[in-house]
């Protein structure tokens, strides 16, 4: 069982664009990991389908990787930034913090995950919410079949759940 990754980040980047973004960056997640793979396929078809500039920086996957590759990404003129985990993107909002710019004012910030600190970082964290439970007992009922059947089976794919906080906002550059 897994989740629709691709589909979580062509919502973020909707959601961004909808907003009158203009320029987005993603900070990426390890070159190694099957979801970053998905989320950046996503990030760069989804731009290019909407005609929108974007930089992509290799980041991680922890809150210090935000930290230093976010200045990379503000080099590169973008008013939304979407992380590949929580982590990342709470690291790059203390970067921003430090560099004395307003999210979602200055600049929009979201991730993915929806980990339970997301909601009470200040601004609360614009994230795409993973059905880990559901992911987890499906996983389960997989593993059983496949050990009472010796059978190979198919992959679940769930569908990720977008949830709007105060982290993004409107435009203010383009």
């Amino acid at each position: 069982a897994g989740v629709d990754s691709y589909a979580g980040m062509a919502a973020v980047v909707h959601h961004l664009a909808g907003l009158g973004h203009r320029h987005l960056g993603y900070l990426a997640g390890p070159p190694t990991s099957w979801s970053n793979a998905e989320r950046q396929r996503a990030f760069e078809d989804t731009t290019a389908s909407l005609r929108l500039p974007r930089s992509v920086v290799q980041a991680g996957s922890t809150s210090d990787d935000g930290h230093r590759a976010l200045p990379e990404l503000l080099a590169a003129g973008v008013s939304g930034v979407i992380a590949f985990n929580d982590l990342v993107a709470i690291g790059a909002l203390a970067r921003l913090r430090e560099q004395g710019l307003d999210v979602p004012g200055d600049i929009s910030l979201a991730g993915f995950d929806d980990i339970p600190v997301a909601e009470f970082l200040a601004p609360p964290l614009t994230t795409v919410r993973l059905p880990t439970e559901e992911v987890g007992r499906h996983a389960w009922a997989l593993l059983r079949e496949q050990l009472e059947r010796a059978g190979r089976h198919g992959t679940v794919r769930l569908p990720t759940e977008l949830v709007v906080r105060a982290s993004t906002g409107a435009a203010t550059r383009a």
